[in-house]
């Protein structure tokens, strides 16, 4: 596999969107691809900060303001 595949490849992996075919492919690419071990560790730890991230309610009237503001 290149890893100009992989790259595509591993947000869908991430999402579990991939065959098993697919997948067991791309974990042989990374495992023996430096730079791809990369991309796929610095997803990883982007996908983790974003689970972590807690939600903010909005003000009920965020858009209201918003909509007077730009009239």
């Amino acid at each position: 596999m290149r890893c100009s595949i992989a790259s595509r490849l591993l947000q869908l992996y991430n999402d579990k969107q991939l065959t098993l075919d697919q997948m067991r492919t791309l974990e042989a690419h990374v495992a023996s691809c430096a730079s791809c071990q990369q991309e796929f560790y610095t997803l990883e730890t982007i996908v983790q900060d974003l689970r972590s991230i807690k939600m903010v309610q909005e003000p009920s009237d965020l858009t209201l303001n918003i909509m007077q503001r730009v009239a």
